[in-house]
Order: C-alpha cells, then structure tokens, then sequence
C-alpha cells in the first residue's frame, strides 16, 4: 500500500455489527503487567495484525479511571449546551493556533473520491497544552476557556482527562514501536515533548434526507494515534473494512476506548500499517457526545522508525498541511 492514504469507500455499502475478527479489544495489562513469558509477544502481534489489516482496534486495561471518563462526558455536554451566542464567541477562527469552538459545517470530510459530501454537521471544541500567548505557533498556545463555566465543572475534569490520555498513547505507542520490530527506545526523541489535541465533540440526530451529509464523512485522521472515548450506549463509529467492501459499526461501551492509527503513522511506516477510513451516524436518537485525543508527539520530529525517510518532513509540517487543507483555510493565515 502507498505511504500516502489512496483507499476509497462505498457510502452505500452494507453496515455490519463488529466482531473480534475485524477490530479486536486488547488488554494492555497483558504488555505492561504480563502473567506469563509469552503475554507481552501475543498481544504485540495481536495489535500488529490490526493495523496491517485496517489500523483500528480497541483497549481495555489503559489505565484510565472510569470517574475520569465520566467527568469528560459531562464536561462536554456542559459545553455543547451553552447557548449558541456563547459558544460562538470562542471560535477557534478568532485565534492563529487554532483553540476554542468549531461551528456546524466547518470541517469537510478528507475522503479524495467522495469530493460530493456535504461539510460535517457535529459540533467541536479544542483543547491543548496549556503554552503561554507568547510561545504561540500552529497548535501552541494557551487554551480558549468558556468564560461562563466554572473550573470545577468543564476546566478541571478536563485537564485531568487530558493528562490521562498523554500516558495512554505512550502506552499505545511503544506497543505498536515493538509490534513493528523496533526496540521502545527508538520513541525517545518522538515522546519527548507531546502535542496532544482532545476535540470534544456533539453529533445532531441523524435525521438528515440528502444522503450527502453526515454528522463526520467518510475521512482518515491525518496524525499519529486517536483515542476515542465514546458515550456508552450511543454507536455511531463506522469503519470501512476493505477486505469484506463493508462499513463496520463499533459499539460504544464503558471504559473501552478505540484506537486508531493517522496517516502520519501509515507514512512512516511506508503504508504497512493503515490509516483507515471510518464515520459517524448518530442513528440512535437524541446527541451524541464523543471525545478523540490526537495524540501526535513532539512537533519537532520526524519520522524514528527511519532515519533515512527521502522526506524528512515535521510532524507539526505534516499535521498542518491536513490540518488547514481539512478546514478550507487560506494559506496565508498560517501560523509556523
């Protein structure tokens, strides 16, 4: 497969309930606290036949406690139900480093072949490192808080959650560094300072009629690793398994998170592990809350499992050449 994402979807193509030979769950615990020689080996080629095949599975034993999940869950919706107005006033247009509130059909699904999608229909917020206004760059600088809400109520179950999800991908990723041959030290220079992006997100009922429009279409993460944490109970998650030409819907249950790989990682890897197109319908009545970590590493590596890569590109160049191609945002509004 080509370092760059060329797969294509069938919008139309038959829906199915996942099963653990399409995305496994695996227990971290059998990595980081084995019970037996072999525990840390059979869960590597577990994960490694996931992401040869699609890049997505899913996790338990990460460590994150469910109270924190749940704080998440309620911090999001306290944000998506402030009214309009307010919300508005934090567009994340407003600042260069791109924090704060995403509007109703900003974002366009990045699928190449299905350039007829309409624009997203979910709601967003983003949330980063917290840098000071004079340490400001593309995805650095202070976070856009919601005047309005208390600290105890979104600011601090945030940041806790956020906090938790920086050591879950290092768990993540050494994984998927030792799945592919490579000792976990060759991350060193890549975890050393990690930029990580928790988009909150609301999705509307799916009552839309144009079969164009989605709450998220068909499109690939263009990072490194997202971890998604769903509300238990409202499925959604759709991912295209292009072995069988059918969309995979994913369940979305307590203290499970998805995982999956971006197109960074499928370029570094020279497309032997997937970045894999998925989406999301809200079928199941009333909002959906969801919150994906971008967990992308330092801004300023490039790629460790090559040294040699013809093109040595950043990841902070990669992540915002898709970044403000996603968006539709003029070059010259860019922020280095």
């Amino acid at each position: 497969m080509s370092p760059e994402n060329t797969v294509t979807a069938d919008v139309n193509a038959a829906v199915v309930k996942n099963e653990e030979k399409y995305i496994p769950t695996i227990d971290l615990r059998a990595y980081f606290e084995p019970e037996s020689p072999t525990s840390k080996a059979e869960l590597c080629e577990q994960v490694r036949r996931a992401c040869l095949d699609h890049g997505f599975f899913q996790v338990v034993g990460h460590g994150v406690p469910v109270e924190s999940q749940r704080r998440m869950l309620a911090a999001c919706k306290t944000f998506f139900d402030q009214p309009k107005e307010k919300k508005v006033r934090l567009s994340l247009h407003k600042y260069s480093w791109r924090r704060g509130y995403e509007a109703p059909g900003q974002q366009q699904a990045n699928d190449p072949h299905q350039g007829d999608l309409l624009p997203d229909q979910k709601e967003g917020f983003f949330v980063g490192n917290e840098l000071p206004l004079h340490d400001v760059g593309f995805g650095k600088g202070p976070n856009i808080w919601p005047p309005d809400l208390a600290d105890s109520e979104f600011r601090e179950p945030v940041m806790e959650y956020f906090a938790h999800m920086k050591q879950v991908g290092l768990k993540v990723m050494e994984v998927l560094a030792v799945s592919l041959g490579y000792k976990p030290d060759v991350l060193d220079t890549f975890t050393r300072d990690i930029a990580l992006f928790l988009k909150l997100l609301k999705y509307p009922p799916h009552t839309f009629t144009d079969k164009r429009q989605f709450g998220a279409g068909q499109h690939t993460d263009y990072g490194g690793l997202t971890i998604l944490l769903q509300q238990p109970g409202k499925d959604g998650l759709e991912v295209w398994h292009a072995a069988t030409h059918q969309w995979i819907e994913l369940p979305a249950l307590e203290d499970k998170f998805v995982i999956n790989l971006g197109d960074l990682i499928q370029r570094w890897t020279g497309g032997v592990y997937k970045s894999t197109l998925h989406r999301v319908i809200n079928k199941v009545g009333g909002e959906r809350y969801a919150v994906p970590a971008f967990w992308h590493g330092d801004f300023s590596a490039t790629n460790p499992f090559d040294s040699n890569d013809p093109n040595p590109e950043t990841v902070q160049e990669f992540i915002r050449k898709k970044f403000y191609k996603g968006y539709g945002i003029p070059a010259e509004t860019v922020v280095t």
